[in-house]
C-alpha cells in the first residue's frame, strides 16, 4: 500500500494508536523533503548518499519526547517548543518522488502553518478530545492551504507533490476523527495564531513537527488502551 493513498480509517484507527510502526509508515514527509533536497542540488551531488543523514536523531528525539512527558508533572511557565523534537522517519512504502521538479519548493501563495508548540503542564490537563481537537484543527488549516496552492498547479511535478501531501494529511484526519475517545464533545480549535510561508520546505518541516512530535505524544498517551502495545 502506498502511504499517500487514503487508508480505510474504520479499520486502521486502532492499528494507528497501537502500532508505532504503522504511524511511522504513514509519514511521507522525510521522503518528500529528501526529494526537494535532490531537486536543489547538481545531479552529481544528488546521486550521492544525502538521504537524511540526520536519521540517527530519531532515537534521541523519541527519548527526548519521553523525557518531556516525565518532566511535565512539574508546572511549566513557558511552552515547550517542539522544534527540538524534529524527527526524520523514512517511510519505505512510498515510491521515489521525481527529482526534476525545479521550482516546486517555492509556493505561489502563502500557506498557513499548523500549531506545533505545546505547553506541557496544560496539555496533561486537557481531555483526549481536546488534544485531538487541537491537532485536527491544525491539520485542517494546513490541508486547506495545500488545496488552494494545488488549484494553481493543476499539472506537473509540483502538482504531484502537493497532491501527495494533501492525501497524506487527509489520512491523518480520517484516522483521528474516528478514534473513540473519552470526554465531552469539543469543537476543534487552533492553539496558536498561525504563521504563513511560501516555502514548501517550511511547510513540510512544520507538518513533520506536528505529526512526529505533538501527534506522537498524543498517541503515546493512548497506548494504555491497547491490549498489546507495540
Amino acid at each position: 500500500m502506498i502511504a499517500s493513498e487514503v487508508w480505510d480509517s474504520e479499520t486502521k484507527s486502532t492499528e494507528f494508536v497501537c502500532s508505532r510502526a504503522a504511524r511511522k509508515a504513514l509519514n511521507i514527509v522525510p521522503e518528500m523533503s529528501s526529494a526537494l533536497v535532490r531537486m536543489s542540488l547538481p545531479s552529481s551531488l544528488a546521486s550521492r548518499s544525502i538521504y537524511f543523514k540526520e536519521m540517527g536523531c530519531f532515537t534521541t528525539s523519541i527519548w527526548m519526547l519521553y523525557l518531556i512527558r516525565l518532566l511535565s508533572v512539574v508546572t511549566c511557565s513557558q511552552p515547550v517548543h517542539l522544534s527540538v523534537l524534529s524527527l526524520s522517519l523514512v517511510s519505505p512504502v512510498s515510491p521515489p518522488l521525481q527529482s526534476n521538479c525545479n521550482g516546486s519548493a517555492t509556493l505561489s501563495t502563502q500557506v498557513q502553518l499548523p500549531c506545533t508548540e505545546l505547553h506541557a503542564a496544560s496539555w496533561e490537563h486537557k481531555s483526549e478530545r481536546e488534544k485531538r481537537g487541537e491537532i485536527v484543527a491544525s491539520l485542517r488549516l494546513l490541508v486547506e492551504g495545500v488545496k488552494s496552492e494545488r488549484s494553481l498547479r493543476p499539472t506537473g511535478c509540483g502538482a504531484l507533490l502537493l497532491q501527495r501531501l494533501e492525501n497524506n494529511i487527509n489520512n491523518y484526519l480520517l484516522i483521528l476523527t474516528r478514534l473513540q475517545l473519552s470526554g465531552a464533545v469539543v469543537t476543534p480549535s487552533l492553539s496558536c495564531v498561525p504563521r504563513s510561508t511560501q516555502s514548501l520546505r517550511t511547510v513540510l518541516m512544520s507538518y513533520n513537527l506536528l505529526i512526529s512530535a505533538k501527534l506522537e505524544w498524543f498517541m503515546v498517551g493512548l497506548e494504555h488502551k491497547c491490549t498489546n502495545s507495540r
